[in-house]
């Protein structure tokens, strides 16, 4: 079968014409059409051959790396073939995935999976371009540290050091006690300048000394500078110790003030702070336990120099044999304190008229006799719920509770409406009054201590510790004329505390709004801070040694002006003081 002879693109070497020409000595020998022989004329070449220069010659044999493209090369760009070129050394196209890194490709390792550490488009994992390769467990196109993913491509979770949604912190581990617990909530933790709900913390400083026999102590801004100072009386020397704070938690002790000088008499029995004149400035009210001028007041001086801080002390009559003086608030309506008195024969009120034009100088008492040679704690309450407050009186010498109506109209105590029912509280040492269970009324908190019994100061074991008593009051009780007993109190609750807790305080330490407490128990060395579940039931949850020892008084205040509460106790034994600093 012949066929037309095409024109061809390649030319024939030489040699194959001589060859050719030199095979072909005549038509039989080489017919027309064959290969190496004479082009037909009209039927050109045998199949597969091409006339050349009136020869029929076969094609070329391709060869790769030659130059040409010939089927079934892919490509061919001779010396320029390389398997890290376009044109691979067998001719065929370079691409991603066929193991071979070439132009454009970072990698290349024989497939297109995403899953290994050569993606798709021959490059390698990269964790923030939104396609999950190698080794990432996701990626979100993104640098976010706080979202789902981070900028490692791992999924966000507690431990890996950034702060992500439903977690309050995150320090990079999951250990607890640090401060970020093992579920990314910030702990409690004392010491990382952070207050937290629950957060009991406070460090003990250095011990202050002050005169012999101290009682009582008290906080408050005597000289006007703005910053807490401190008062306690010696009941020994019959003095005052003032010292001044210097906003840091300090505080240095100035000279001593005399009571006896001042015109008081007998020996000092207790001490209060408050402002009583109205004046903005702290003061200090002294009770001793002489037949007459049993109670002296120094007010607080509002001068922020190196002056003295308490002057124009006042000597006010009216009450003897002084066992306890309270600064309480009966007055709602004004910013002045009063002194509730417990006494010999009962309990009484001084108020100063801080209307009149010399308030300091016009004294009003009210009294309420319950007896003689009582050994009187009082307590400014609100035993009915009312907002208006009561005086509660407990009588040591019989355990005899007495609730003493206040009469905010005339602002004086009503003596002739008292009432009293025996309560079993004969122990007391010091009762306070405060809205301990929640949606009641306020509710009576006493230290007890049967010194008799346990008698530390002669044998440090003779009990192992005493209770602090809870008097919840009656939530159902209403104002009734039928001489219905307005403190209905339910059954003591026994809270056990340290040796000899004669001192008890209430404050809300932990901030949930429930009402805890502080005792100082005295041959324990300590004050304990027991926290509330706002149900009536308390745990301690810290014991803080005092520098000094027997503990018989505290005080609440911010010394250091952090807005942190600090703690300051003073310690009869070792005639001092000791500041214990709120400490976050």
């Amino acid at each position: 079968m012949r066929r037309a002879s095409p024109i061809l693109s390649f030319l024939v070497p030489a040699f194959v014409l001589g060859l050719a020409a030199s095979a072909c000595t005549s038509p039989e020998a080489c017919p027309a059409g064959a290969e190496g022989c004479a082009c037909d004329a009209e039927a050109g070449c045998d199949d597969g051959l091409s006339c050349v220069s009136e020869v029929c010659v076969a094609p070329p044999v391709p060869t790769c790396g030659d130059g040409i493209l010939q089927a079934p090369e892919e490509c061919d760009n001779g010396a320029l073939n390389a398997d890290d070129a376009a044109c691979k050394v067998d001719c065929t196209l370079a691409y991603c995935g066929d193991g071979l890194v070439g132009p454009g490709e970072a990698c290349d390792d024989g497939n297109t999976s995403d899953l290994d550490m050569c993606n798709s488009m021959c490059r390698f994992p990269s964790c923030g371009n939104g396609v999950v390769e190698g080794a990432e467990a996701c990626d979100d196109g993104n640098a976010d540290d706080t979202d789902a993913c981070t900028h490692l491509c791992l999924p966000a979770a507690c431990g890996d050091g950034y702060v992500q949604a439903g977690e309050d912190c995150d320090d990079g581990n999951t250990n607890a006690g640090d401060g970020c617990s093992s579920s990314c909530e910030i702990e409690a933790i004392c010491g990382n300048g952070e207050a937290m709900p629950g957060e009991v913390c406070f460090e003990a400083g250095p011990l202050v000394v002050v005169d012999a026999l101290p009682v009582g102590i008290g906080l408050g801004d005597f000289d006007g500078d703005g910053l807490l100072d401190a008062a306690t009386a010696s009941e020994l020397l019959g003095s005052i110790t003032v010292l001044r704070g210097d906003g840091t938690g300090n505080l240095v002790a100035a000279p001593s003030i005399s009571v006896t000088d001042a015109g008081g008499s007998g020996n000092v029995r207790s001490l209060s702070v408050g402002d009583l004149d109205g004046d903005g400035f702290a003061d200090v009210v002294v009770g001793t336990d002489g037949a007459q001028d049993s109670i002296v007041v120094f007010f607080g001086s509002g001068t922020p120099d190196a002056g003295p801080m308490l002057v124009d002390p006042h000597v006010y009559d009216g009450v003897g044999g002084v066992a306890e003086v309270r600064a309480a608030q009966m007055d709602l309506n004004t910013p002045s304190l009063e002194v509730l008195v417990g006494h010999e024969a009962g309990a009484s009120l001084l108020r100063l008229d801080v209307g009149a034009m010399s308030p300091r100088d016009t004294p009003i008492w009210s009294d309420a006799n319950l007896g003689t040679g009582l050994d009187a704690t009082v307590a400014r309450v609100d035993v009915t719920g009312d907002g208006v407050p009561e005086v509660v009186v407990v009588d040591r010498s019989t355990g005899d509770l007495h609730v003493i109506p206040y009469l905010p109209a005339t602002k004086i105590l009503d003596g002739g409406n008292v009432q009293t029912r025996p309560a079993g509280l004969s122990t007391v040492t010091r009762i306070v009054g405060d809205e301990f269970v929640a949606s009641k009324p306020e509710d009576l908190l006493a230290g007890t201590w049967d010194a008799a019994t346990c008698d530390y100061a002669t044998d440090p074991d003779a009990c192992s510790g005493e209770n602090v008593l809870l008097l919840a009051g009656n939530p159902s009780y209403v104002n009734d004329p039928d001489n219905e007993d307005p403190f209905d109190l339910a059954a003591p609750t026994e809270i056990p505390a340290g040796k000899a807790p004669v001192f008890v305080l209430p404050h809300d330490f932990d901030g949930d709004a429930a009402v805890d407490f502080m005792v100082a128990n005295r041959y324990a060395h300590t004050v304990a801070i027991l926290i509330s579940d706002g149900q009536g039931g308390f745990t301690d949850v810290a014991d803080l040694t005092t520098a000094g020892f027997e503990p018989i008084a505290a005080a609440l205040g911010d010394l250091d002006t952090d807005g942190n509460e600090d703690i300051v106790s003073v310690d009869r034994y070792t005639n001092s003081i000791t500041v214990f600093l709120a400490n976050p």
